[in-house]
């Protein structure tokens, strides 16, 4: 077996990227912690989503973030603006909601496929080919 710890140290390390969403999942259910670049990008960790958008105007229990990198977390001071508990990504008027459960689920399968057999087939090839077609087009079909 070729590259096993190669292969070994990508699971551990996507491991703990799936065990820091589940924590950040966990805490997302009472805290809102949210991390500005620039006071241009912001990600924000909300009631079971990834938020990511342009910085808006927050009403937290603190200090302001900053300019350059700030990061910012605080119980909940009543936001009514952002969707709570759906199923699916959504798109927001600047940013996107992508809940817990998908980040979770690919940082899993991104850290098991290594495992997975190395040999591939023109009919595997064309079965990947074709599902990433359906996607993009299931994607472009809901904009």
């Amino acid at each position: 077996m070729k590259y096993r710890k190669l292969r070994i140290a990508w699971s551990i390390a996507w491991g703990l990227a799936c065990m820091l969403m589940v924590v950040l999942s966990v805490r997302s259910r009472s805290w809102m912690d949210t991390a500005t670049l620039f006071s241009k990008y912001s990600l924000t960790s909300y009631r079971g989503q990834i938020l990511y958008a342009k910085p808006v105007v927050i009403d937290y229990e603190g200090p302001p973030p900053g300019p350059q990198f700030s990061y910012h977390g605080g119980r909940f001071a009543g936001i009514s603006s952002i969707a709570y508990g759906n199923f699916g990504l959504n798109v927001l008027k600047g940013g996107l909601a992508i809940p817990y459960w998908f980040s979770i689920t690919l940082t899993t399968a991104i850290g098991a496929v290594p495992w997975f057999s190395s040999r591939f087939t023109v009919r595997t090839l064309l079965i990947a080919t074709t599902l990433v077609a359906i996607v993009l087009g299931l994607i472009v079909w809901l904009r």
